[in-house]
């Protein structure tokens, strides 16, 4: 299982594998255009007309 958690599939020692940095900035960027569409819509920093 810590294979699978950290993804290193040699040595099962590296956790700062090529595949989780992916995984990880992936996830950040989800988070952030996730933040940036709810600000984006919701009423209280839309502007008023």
């Amino acid at each position: 299982m810590w294979m699978l958690h950290i993804l290193d599939f040699e040595d099962r020692d590296n956790f700062n594998t090529l595949l989780l940095q992916i995984a990880a900035r992936l996830g950040i960027i989800t988070i952030i255009s996730g933040l940036v569409l709810w600000l984006m819509t919701t009423s209280l920093f839309r502007s008023r007309q």
